[in-house]
Protein backbone atom coordinates (compact mmCIF):
# COMPACT_ATOMS: atom_id res chain seq x y z
CA UNK A 1 0.00 0.00 0.00
CA UNK A 2 1.25 3.51 -0.85
CA UNK A 3 2.39 5.70 1.97
CA UNK A 4 3.32 8.84 0.02
CA UNK A 5 2.80 10.66 -3.23
CA UNK A 6 6.21 8.88 -5.02
CA UNK A 7 4.51 5.36 -4.06
CA UNK A 8 0.85 6.72 -5.26
CA UNK A 9 2.54 7.76 -8.26
CA UNK A 10 4.17 4.42 -9.01
CA UNK A 11 1.46 2.44 -7.98
CA UNK A 12 -0.99 4.66 -10.03
CA UNK A 13 1.07 4.40 -13.17
CA UNK A 14 -0.42 0.75 -13.50
CA UNK A 15 -4.05 1.99 -14.35
CA UNK A 16 -3.73 5.68 -15.50
CA UNK A 17 -0.82 7.74 -16.45
CA UNK A 18 -0.36 10.91 -13.76
CA UNK A 19 1.73 12.64 -13.44
CA UNK A 20 2.49 14.86 -9.86
CA UNK A 21 0.98 18.08 -11.11
CA UNK A 22 -2.00 16.12 -11.90
CA UNK A 23 -2.37 15.38 -8.07
CA UNK A 24 -0.88 18.09 -6.51
CA UNK A 25 -3.28 20.25 -8.80
CA UNK A 26 -5.89 17.93 -9.93
CA UNK A 27 -7.87 19.03 -12.92
CA UNK A 28 -11.38 18.15 -13.39
CA UNK A 29 -10.98 16.50 -16.95
CA UNK A 30 -7.88 14.38 -16.16
CA UNK A 31 -9.80 13.03 -12.72
CA UNK A 32 -13.07 12.58 -15.21
CA UNK A 33 -11.18 10.50 -17.51
CA UNK A 34 -9.61 8.37 -14.55
CA UNK A 35 -12.83 7.98 -12.87
CA UNK A 36 -14.47 6.72 -16.40
CA UNK A 37 -11.83 4.57 -17.14
CA UNK A 38 -11.68 2.75 -12.93
CA UNK A 39 -16.04 2.73 -13.53
CA UNK A 40 -15.42 0.36 -16.91
CA UNK A 41 -12.77 -1.39 -14.97
CA UNK A 42 -14.67 -2.02 -11.79
CA UNK A 43 -18.23 -1.56 -12.40
CA UNK A 44 -18.19 -2.32 -16.59
CA UNK A 45 -19.65 1.33 -16.89
CA UNK A 46 -19.48 2.94 -20.63
CA UNK A 47 -21.04 5.93 -21.78
CA UNK A 48 -22.17 4.72 -24.78
CA UNK A 49 -24.39 2.30 -23.87
CA UNK A 50 -28.44 3.20 -23.60
CA UNK A 51 -29.39 5.22 -21.05
CA UNK A 52 -31.55 3.36 -18.39
CA UNK A 53 -33.40 6.02 -16.21
CA UNK A 54 -36.52 5.81 -14.33
CA UNK A 55 -38.08 8.56 -15.38
CA UNK A 56 -37.20 8.93 -18.70
CA UNK A 57 -41.16 8.04 -19.69
CA UNK A 58 -42.08 11.17 -17.39
CA UNK A 59 -39.87 13.65 -19.92
CA UNK A 60 -41.80 14.86 -22.46
CA UNK A 61 -38.68 15.64 -24.43
CA UNK A 62 -35.60 13.47 -22.98
CA UNK A 63 -33.69 14.37 -25.77
CA UNK A 64 -32.81 17.72 -24.72
CA UNK A 65 -31.83 16.20 -21.47
CA UNK A 66 -29.58 13.02 -22.62
CA UNK A 67 -26.53 14.71 -21.42
CA UNK A 68 -28.14 15.80 -18.13
CA UNK A 69 -29.56 11.90 -17.88
CA UNK A 70 -25.67 10.67 -18.71
CA UNK A 71 -23.93 13.04 -16.76
CA UNK A 72 -26.64 11.75 -13.70
CA UNK A 73 -25.30 8.22 -14.35
CA UNK A 74 -21.70 8.82 -14.28
CA UNK A 75 -22.37 10.55 -10.93
CA UNK A 76 -24.38 7.92 -9.67
CA UNK A 77 -22.06 4.52 -10.78
CA UNK A 78 -19.06 7.07 -9.53
CA UNK A 79 -21.13 7.74 -6.43
CA UNK A 80 -21.59 3.87 -6.21
CA UNK A 81 -17.31 2.91 -6.91
CA UNK A 82 -16.69 5.64 -3.46
CA UNK A 83 -18.98 3.74 -1.23
CA UNK A 84 -17.24 0.38 -2.47
CA UNK A 85 -13.72 1.82 -1.46
CA UNK A 86 -15.04 3.43 1.64
CA UNK A 87 -15.09 7.08 0.76
CA UNK A 88 -18.52 7.66 2.22
CA UNK A 89 -17.91 11.72 2.08
CA UNK A 90 -17.65 11.71 -2.14
CA UNK A 91 -19.81 14.36 -3.19
CA UNK A 92 -20.23 15.70 -6.73
CA UNK A 93 -18.16 18.64 -6.22
CA UNK A 94 -15.03 16.38 -6.10
CA UNK A 95 -15.22 15.97 -9.37
CA UNK A 96 -15.93 19.19 -10.60
CA UNK A 97 -13.55 21.46 -8.29
CA UNK A 98 -11.16 18.44 -6.92
CA UNK A 99 -8.58 19.02 -3.51
CA UNK A 100 -5.07 17.48 -3.82
CA UNK A 101 -5.89 15.89 0.20
CA UNK A 102 -9.46 14.31 -1.27
CA UNK A 103 -8.06 13.56 -4.62
CA UNK A 104 -5.33 11.57 -2.84
CA UNK A 105 -7.16 9.74 -0.53
CA UNK A 106 -9.51 8.43 -3.20
CA UNK A 107 -6.68 7.49 -5.58
CA UNK A 108 -5.16 5.60 -2.37
CA UNK A 109 -8.47 3.90 -2.17
CA UNK A 110 -8.97 3.10 -5.88
CA UNK A 111 -4.96 1.49 -5.56
CA UNK A 112 -5.96 -0.76 -2.93
CA UNK A 113 -9.16 -2.24 -4.70
CA UNK A 114 -6.98 -2.70 -7.42
CA UNK A 115 -4.35 -4.23 -5.74
CA UNK A 116 -6.87 -6.61 -3.79
CA UNK A 117 -8.97 -7.27 -7.55
CA UNK A 118 -5.49 -8.26 -9.00
CA UNK A 119 -4.99 -10.71 -5.73
CA UNK A 120 -8.74 -12.31 -5.93
CA UNK A 121 -8.39 -12.43 -9.90
CA UNK A 122 -5.30 -14.55 -9.80
CA UNK A 123 -6.73 -16.56 -7.52
CA UNK A 124 -9.87 -17.35 -9.47
CA UNK A 125 -7.96 -17.61 -12.57
CA UNK A 126 -5.83 -20.00 -10.43
CA UNK A 127 -8.91 -22.01 -9.22
CA UNK A 128 -10.70 -22.26 -12.69
CA UNK A 129 -7.09 -23.68 -13.87
CA UNK A 130 -7.10 -26.53 -11.36
CA UNK A 131 -10.61 -27.05 -12.40
CA UNK A 132 -10.11 -27.22 -15.45
CA UNK A 133 -6.87 -29.88 -15.02
CA UNK A 134 -9.76 -31.90 -12.77
CA UNK A 135 -11.75 -32.05 -15.08
CA UNK A 136 -9.52 -33.18 -17.59
CA UNK A 137 -8.36 -35.96 -15.30
CA UNK A 138 -11.89 -36.97 -14.77
CA UNK A 139 -12.28 -37.55 -18.39
CA UNK A 140 -9.20 -39.52 -18.73
CA UNK A 141 -10.59 -41.31 -15.98
CA UNK A 142 -14.42 -41.97 -17.29
CA UNK A 143 -12.45 -42.86 -20.28
CA UNK A 144 -10.40 -45.76 -18.98
CA UNK A 145 -13.07 -46.71 -17.12
CA UNK A 146 -15.21 -47.11 -20.04
CA UNK A 147 -12.95 -49.03 -21.66
CA UNK A 148 -12.36 -51.21 -18.82
CA UNK A 149 -16.01 -51.78 -19.26
CA UNK A 150 -15.98 -52.52 -22.28
CA UNK A 151 -13.10 -54.76 -21.91
CA UNK A 152 -14.78 -56.66 -18.71
CA UNK A 153 -18.20 -56.87 -20.53
CA UNK A 154 -15.93 -59.06 -23.51
CA UNK A 155 -14.66 -61.26 -20.54
CA UNK A 156 -17.95 -61.48 -19.43
CA UNK A 157 -19.08 -62.59 -23.04
CA UNK A 158 -16.23 -64.65 -23.41
CA UNK A 159 -16.58 -66.40 -19.96
CA UNK A 160 -20.21 -67.26 -21.25
CA UNK A 161 -18.93 -68.94 -24.18
CA UNK A 162 -16.57 -70.84 -22.10
CA UNK A 163 -19.01 -71.86 -19.66
CA UNK A 164 -21.41 -73.18 -22.37
CA UNK A 165 -18.25 -75.25 -23.78
CA UNK A 166 -17.63 -76.13 -20.19
CA UNK A 167 -21.75 -77.30 -20.03
CA UNK A 168 -21.17 -79.01 -23.35
CA UNK A 169 -17.98 -80.79 -21.91
CA UNK A 170 -20.13 -81.87 -18.67
CA UNK A 171 -22.83 -83.22 -20.61
CA UNK A 172 -20.24 -85.44 -22.89
CA UNK A 173 -18.45 -86.42 -19.71
CA UNK A 174 -21.65 -87.72 -18.14
CA UNK A 175 -23.01 -89.47 -21.37
CA UNK A 176 -19.10 -90.98 -21.44
CA UNK A 177 -19.48 -92.05 -17.76
CA UNK A 178 -23.20 -93.45 -18.27
CA UNK A 179 -21.41 -95.83 -21.66
CA UNK A 180 -18.54 -96.22 -19.11
CA UNK A 181 -20.88 -97.79 -16.64
CA UNK A 182 -22.49 -99.83 -19.61
CA UNK A 183 -19.38 -101.21 -20.48
CA UNK A 184 -18.81 -102.62 -17.36
CA UNK A 185 -22.32 -104.11 -16.73
CA UNK A 186 -21.80 -105.45 -20.46
CA UNK A 187 -17.97 -106.63 -19.76
CA UNK A 188 -19.39 -108.28 -15.85
CA UNK A 189 -22.02 -110.34 -17.82
CA UNK A 190 -20.01 -111.34 -20.56
CA UNK A 191 -17.78 -112.84 -17.88
CA UNK A 192 -20.53 -114.81 -16.27
CA UNK A 193 -21.55 -115.97 -19.50
CA UNK A 194 -18.12 -117.05 -20.47
CA UNK A 195 -17.66 -119.23 -17.08
CA UNK A 196 -21.09 -121.02 -18.08
CA UNK A 197 -19.58 -121.60 -21.79
CA UNK A 198 -16.61 -123.40 -19.84
CA UNK A 199 -18.77 -125.12 -17.06
CA UNK A 200 -20.20 -126.37 -20.20
CA UNK A 201 -17.15 -127.30 -22.26
CA UNK A 202 -16.19 -129.30 -18.92
CA UNK A 203 -19.20 -131.27 -18.93
CA UNK A 204 -19.52 -131.98 -23.09
CA UNK A 205 -15.69 -132.76 -22.21
CA UNK A 206 -16.52 -135.31 -19.58
CA UNK A 207 -19.60 -136.55 -22.02
CA UNK A 208 -16.96 -137.07 -24.50
CA UNK A 209 -15.15 -138.98 -22.54
CA UNK A 210 -17.77 -141.34 -21.24
CA UNK A 211 -18.83 -141.98 -24.99
CA UNK A 212 -15.57 -142.85 -25.66
CA UNK A 213 -15.37 -145.35 -23.37
CA UNK A 214 -18.83 -146.24 -24.08
CA UNK A 215 -17.50 -146.95 -27.53
CA UNK A 216 -14.61 -149.15 -26.63
CA UNK A 217 -16.74 -151.07 -24.53
CA UNK A 218 -19.18 -151.71 -26.98
CA UNK A 219 -16.58 -152.54 -29.65
CA UNK A 220 -15.37 -155.09 -27.15
CA UNK A 221 -18.47 -156.73 -26.50
CA UNK A 222 -19.23 -156.58 -30.83
CA UNK A 223 -16.20 -158.14 -30.70
CA UNK A 224 -16.92 -160.81 -28.24
CA UNK A 225 -20.56 -161.13 -30.14
CA UNK A 226 -19.50 -161.57 -33.47
CA UNK A 227 -18.29 -165.33 -32.77
CA UNK A 228 -20.98 -166.37 -31.49
CA UNK A 229 -24.00 -164.54 -34.11
CA UNK A 230 -24.10 -165.37 -37.34
CA UNK A 231 -23.00 -162.50 -39.48
CA UNK A 232 -25.10 -160.60 -41.54
CA UNK A 233 -23.06 -158.15 -43.39
CA UNK A 234 -25.70 -155.89 -44.16
CA UNK A 235 -26.79 -155.06 -40.65
CA UNK A 236 -23.43 -154.69 -39.30
CA UNK A 237 -22.86 -152.10 -42.09
CA UNK A 238 -25.51 -150.51 -41.11
CA UNK A 239 -24.78 -150.39 -37.72
CA UNK A 240 -21.79 -149.38 -38.04
CA UNK A 241 -22.62 -146.62 -40.54
CA UNK A 242 -25.62 -145.17 -37.96
CA UNK A 243 -23.00 -145.58 -35.08
CA UNK A 244 -20.07 -142.89 -37.40
CA UNK A 245 -22.69 -140.30 -38.20
CA UNK A 246 -23.76 -140.12 -34.45
CA UNK A 247 -20.46 -139.83 -33.85
CA UNK A 248 -19.60 -137.62 -36.35
CA UNK A 249 -22.61 -135.62 -35.23
CA UNK A 250 -21.17 -135.70 -31.75
CA UNK A 251 -17.83 -134.46 -32.79
CA UNK A 252 -19.29 -131.23 -35.09
CA UNK A 253 -20.96 -130.43 -31.65
CA UNK A 254 -17.70 -130.83 -30.25
CA UNK A 255 -16.09 -128.23 -32.87
CA UNK A 256 -18.24 -126.12 -32.33
CA UNK A 257 -18.78 -125.59 -28.83
CA UNK A 258 -15.00 -125.04 -29.59
CA UNK A 259 -15.18 -122.27 -31.94
CA UNK A 260 -17.68 -120.49 -29.40
CA UNK A 261 -15.42 -120.76 -26.79
CA UNK A 262 -12.37 -119.08 -29.10
CA UNK A 263 -14.45 -116.57 -29.70
CA UNK A 264 -15.53 -115.64 -26.40
CA UNK A 265 -12.00 -116.06 -24.75
CA UNK A 266 -10.78 -113.44 -27.89
CA UNK A 267 -13.85 -111.06 -26.82
CA UNK A 268 -12.53 -111.55 -22.75
CA UNK A 269 -9.17 -110.32 -23.85
CA UNK A 270 -11.00 -107.23 -25.72
CA UNK A 271 -13.48 -106.62 -22.72
CA UNK A 272 -9.81 -106.49 -20.90
CA UNK A 273 -8.21 -103.82 -22.90
CA UNK A 274 -11.38 -102.23 -22.95
CA UNK A 275 -11.27 -102.42 -19.33
CA UNK A 276 -7.74 -100.78 -19.15
CA UNK A 277 -9.07 -98.53 -21.41
CA UNK A 278 -11.44 -97.08 -19.25
CA UNK A 279 -9.20 -96.67 -16.42
CA UNK A 280 -7.52 -94.63 -18.28
CA UNK A 281 -10.46 -92.64 -19.68
CA UNK A 282 -11.35 -92.06 -15.81
CA UNK A 283 -7.95 -90.90 -14.91
CA UNK A 284 -8.40 -88.52 -17.75
CA UNK A 285 -11.41 -87.53 -16.52
CA UNK A 286 -10.51 -87.24 -12.81
CA UNK A 287 -8.03 -84.12 -13.82
CA UNK A 288 -10.81 -82.77 -15.92
CA UNK A 289 -12.51 -82.25 -12.73
CA UNK A 290 -9.27 -81.22 -11.23
CA UNK A 291 -8.78 -78.09 -13.89
CA UNK A 292 -12.68 -77.67 -13.45
CA UNK A 293 -11.55 -76.61 -10.10
CA UNK A 294 -9.23 -74.39 -11.22
CA UNK A 295 -11.78 -72.85 -13.50
CA UNK A 296 -13.85 -72.07 -10.81
CA UNK A 297 -11.15 -70.55 -8.88
CA UNK A 298 -10.26 -68.26 -11.57
CA UNK A 299 -14.20 -67.30 -11.60
CA UNK A 300 -14.24 -66.62 -8.16
CA UNK A 301 -10.87 -64.07 -9.12
CA UNK A 302 -12.79 -62.54 -11.71
CA UNK A 303 -16.18 -62.09 -8.92
CA UNK A 304 -13.05 -60.46 -6.49
CA UNK A 305 -11.90 -57.64 -9.60
CA UNK A 306 -15.40 -56.92 -10.12
CA UNK A 307 -16.23 -56.30 -7.07
CA UNK A 308 -13.00 -53.91 -7.07
CA UNK A 309 -14.58 -52.14 -9.97
CA UNK A 310 -17.38 -51.41 -8.74
CA UNK A 311 -14.78 -49.51 -5.85
CA UNK A 312 -13.00 -47.61 -8.36
CA UNK A 313 -16.79 -46.34 -9.38
CA UNK A 314 -17.83 -45.54 -5.94
CA UNK A 315 -13.94 -43.82 -5.59
CA UNK A 316 -14.78 -41.63 -9.36
CA UNK A 317 -18.33 -40.88 -7.58
CA UNK A 318 -16.55 -39.51 -4.50
CA UNK A 319 -14.10 -37.75 -6.79
CA UNK A 320 -17.11 -36.28 -8.86
CA UNK A 321 -18.50 -34.86 -5.28
CA UNK A 322 -14.88 -33.16 -4.17
CA UNK A 323 -15.52 -31.63 -7.73
CA UNK A 324 -18.93 -30.01 -7.25
CA UNK A 325 -17.27 -28.84 -3.93
CA UNK A 326 -14.54 -27.28 -5.03
CA UNK A 327 -16.79 -25.41 -7.60
CA UNK A 328 -19.22 -24.43 -4.68
CA UNK A 329 -15.12 -23.26 -3.03
CA UNK A 330 -15.00 -21.22 -6.21
CA UNK A 331 -18.07 -19.39 -6.03
CA UNK A 332 -18.03 -19.10 -1.77
CA UNK A 333 -14.43 -17.46 -2.77
CA UNK A 334 -16.87 -14.66 -4.94
CA UNK A 335 -19.17 -14.61 -2.25
CA UNK A 336 -16.07 -13.03 0.29
CA UNK A 337 -14.45 -11.25 -2.05
CA UNK A 338 -17.81 -9.00 -1.97
CA UNK A 339 -17.55 -9.74 1.83
CA UNK A 340 -14.09 -8.42 1.92
CA UNK A 341 -15.02 -5.34 -0.07
CA UNK A 342 -17.17 -4.44 2.71
CA UNK A 343 -14.95 -4.87 5.48
CA UNK A 344 -12.36 -2.65 3.06
CA UNK A 345 -14.92 -0.10 3.32
CA UNK A 346 -14.89 0.18 7.46
CA UNK A 347 -11.24 0.28 7.87
CA UNK A 348 -7.62 -1.24 6.69
CA UNK A 349 -7.23 -3.10 9.96
CA UNK A 350 -10.32 -5.33 8.74
CA UNK A 351 -8.82 -5.29 5.11
CA UNK A 352 -5.96 -6.98 6.42
CA UNK A 353 -7.71 -10.08 8.25
CA UNK A 354 -9.78 -10.55 5.29
CA UNK A 355 -6.15 -10.89 3.12
CA UNK A 356 -5.01 -12.94 6.22
CA UNK A 357 -8.86 -14.67 5.70
CA UNK A 358 -8.28 -15.52 1.88
CA UNK A 359 -4.35 -16.73 2.46
CA UNK A 360 -5.81 -19.29 4.63
CA UNK A 361 -8.68 -20.17 2.15
CA UNK A 362 -5.78 -20.93 -0.54
CA UNK A 363 -4.26 -22.48 1.75
CA UNK A 364 -6.97 -24.78 2.48
CA UNK A 365 -7.62 -24.87 -1.29
CA UNK A 366 -4.63 -25.76 -2.15
CA UNK A 367 -4.87 -28.56 0.45
CA UNK A 368 -7.82 -29.94 -0.54
CA UNK A 369 -6.56 -29.72 -4.00
CA UNK A 370 -3.46 -31.50 -2.85
CA UNK A 371 -6.27 -34.14 -1.24
CA UNK A 372 -7.95 -34.46 -4.76
CA UNK A 373 -4.77 -35.02 -6.55
CA UNK A 374 -3.38 -37.63 -4.59
CA UNK A 375 -7.18 -39.52 -4.74
CA UNK A 376 -6.81 -39.30 -8.60
CA UNK A 377 -3.31 -40.99 -8.47
CA UNK A 378 -4.69 -43.38 -6.32
CA UNK A 379 -7.57 -44.48 -8.39
CA UNK A 380 -5.60 -44.51 -11.18
CA UNK A 381 -3.06 -46.77 -9.14
CA UNK A 382 -5.88 -48.92 -8.32
CA UNK A 383 -7.22 -48.60 -12.02
CA UNK A 384 -3.67 -50.20 -13.16
CA UNK A 385 -3.74 -52.91 -10.51
CA UNK A 386 -7.07 -53.98 -11.71
CA UNK A 387 -5.82 -54.03 -15.38
CA UNK A 388 -2.69 -56.11 -14.27
CA UNK A 389 -5.20 -58.70 -12.51
CA UNK A 390 -7.14 -58.99 -15.63
CA UNK A 391 -4.71 -59.63 -17.77
CA UNK A 392 -3.08 -62.04 -15.48
CA UNK A 393 -6.60 -63.82 -15.35
CA UNK A 394 -7.43 -63.60 -18.74
CA UNK A 395 -3.65 -65.04 -19.45
CA UNK A 396 -4.21 -67.99 -16.60
CA UNK A 397 -7.76 -68.81 -18.22
CA UNK A 398 -6.40 -69.24 -21.96
CA UNK A 399 -3.63 -71.77 -20.94
CA UNK A 400 -5.89 -73.26 -18.44
CA UNK A 401 -8.87 -73.36 -21.01
CA UNK A 402 -6.02 -75.01 -23.44
CA UNK A 403 -5.18 -77.71 -21.14
CA UNK A 404 -8.70 -78.85 -20.80
CA UNK A 405 -9.33 -78.69 -24.63
CA UNK A 406 -6.20 -80.39 -25.11
CA UNK A 407 -7.21 -83.29 -22.74
CA UNK A 408 -10.97 -83.54 -24.15
CA UNK A 409 -9.09 -83.92 -27.86
CA UNK A 410 -6.73 -86.89 -26.36
CA UNK A 411 -9.62 -88.75 -24.76
CA UNK A 412 -12.09 -88.40 -27.83
CA UNK A 413 -9.16 -89.50 -29.70
CA UNK A 414 -8.36 -92.66 -27.56
CA UNK A 415 -12.35 -93.17 -27.95
CA UNK A 416 -11.97 -92.86 -31.54
CA UNK A 417 -9.10 -95.08 -31.75
CA UNK A 418 -11.21 -97.56 -29.53
CA UNK A 419 -13.80 -97.70 -31.50
CA UNK A 420 -11.94 -98.33 -34.68
CA UNK A 421 -10.27 -101.24 -33.20
CA UNK A 422 -13.52 -102.61 -31.76
CA UNK A 423 -15.24 -102.53 -35.44
CA UNK A 424 -12.23 -104.13 -36.84
CA UNK A 425 -12.02 -106.74 -34.83
CA UNK A 426 -16.28 -106.91 -35.24
CA UNK A 427 -15.71 -107.20 -38.80
CA UNK A 428 -12.59 -109.34 -38.38
CA UNK A 429 -12.44 -111.96 -36.04
CA UNK A 430 -9.11 -114.11 -35.39
CA UNK A 431 -8.82 -117.50 -36.16
CA UNK A 432 -10.39 -119.85 -33.72
CA UNK A 433 -8.83 -122.09 -31.59
CA UNK A 434 -7.72 -125.27 -33.16
CA UNK A 435 -8.15 -128.87 -31.24
CA UNK A 436 -6.69 -132.52 -31.78
CA UNK A 437 -9.74 -135.12 -31.30
CA UNK A 438 -9.09 -138.30 -31.85
CA UNK A 439 -10.77 -139.92 -35.11
CA UNK A 440 -12.78 -142.97 -34.25
CA UNK A 441 -12.01 -145.93 -36.28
Amino acid sequence: MANSLEDLLESIQILHEFKEEDIKKPKPEVMRVFYEKMLKIFLHYDKNTPIAFSAIQVLSNWGAHEEAIIELTFLRSLSKLMKIIGVHDFQYKDVYEPEYRKTKRILYRIVNLAAFREIRVNKLIELQEGSTELMNRKTKVVHNESKIFARLDMLRKEKSHRDSEYDGLEQTYQQQHQEINQYNIDQANLRHEIQQIKDDNEKLEIKNEELITKTDETKQEISLLEDLVIKSPEKIKKNLEDKTLKIKQEKEKIHSIEKDNSLLLSKYEKLEKMSKDIKKILGILSQCSQENEVYKKIKQRSKVSQKKVQDYQKLSKDLDIQLVNLHQAISSTDSSMLKNQEIFKNNKKEFHLSLKQIEAERILLEREKAEVMKKVDENQIIINEIENEMSILERSYKIENQSIIDAFKALTDAMKQYHNIFYKIIEDPPNPLSGDITKLK
